[in-house]
């Protein structure tokens, strides 16, 4: 009897994992074709080693970087850019690894037809990113960073190399 009972349980799990393995499949394929999803693609961005993102008209490339705390501007970057201080100020750390006060701005961008608000800090990253123009020939303005992805409620899809809203 307990042999019975045992198999009608493990029946009763496995049916439950389908079941939950079915209603993932189905919300990742209905992603894949509704294009009124938001998606970013960071193929295109590989493809043309950039990921446009526009302010005021003008064309900036960003870094996705889930591992940055906050989105970070050049501060070389901000002239002729559309923006507002916060009045907002903090401390990160620097590529040397010393802690540096920003100011923070906030940020209208777009990308397409997509608009974003977000924080930004102003940092000082001529350097690196001049040493990465210098080493791969990319031009960087900024770091969309952990708090956009929280805010708009953005994944990584690595498998079709883009980042889509879950909302």
């Amino acid at each position: 009897m307990e042999f019975v009972w045992k198999t009608v349980a493990m029946i009763v799990v496995l049916a439950f994992a389908a079941i939950i393995a079915g209603v993932v499949n189905l919300i990742m394929n209905r992603r894949k074709i509704d294009p009124k999803v938001g998606r970013i693609s960071f193929r295109e961005s590989m493809d043309l080693v950039e990921l446009p993102i526009v302010n005021n008209g003008r064309k900036l490339n960003f870094l996705l970087d889930t591992g940055a705390s906050y989105s970070s501007i050049n501060k070389a970057a901000l002239e002729g850019l559309s923006y507002e201080e916060t009045g907002e100020s903090g401390g990160h750390f620097g590529i040397e690894g010393t802690i540096q006060e920003s100011k923070y701005v906030r940020m209208n961008v777009g990308y397409r037809s997509q608009s974003y608000e977000d924080d930004f800090q102003v940092v000082d990253l001529s350097q690196a990113f001049g040493n990465i123009k210098q080493e791969f020939g990319i031009n960087l303005h900024g770091i969309v960073g952990n708090t956009f992805f929280q805010k708009y409620r953005y994944v990584l899809n690595f498998d079709e190399l883009v980042a889509y809203s879950m909302v």
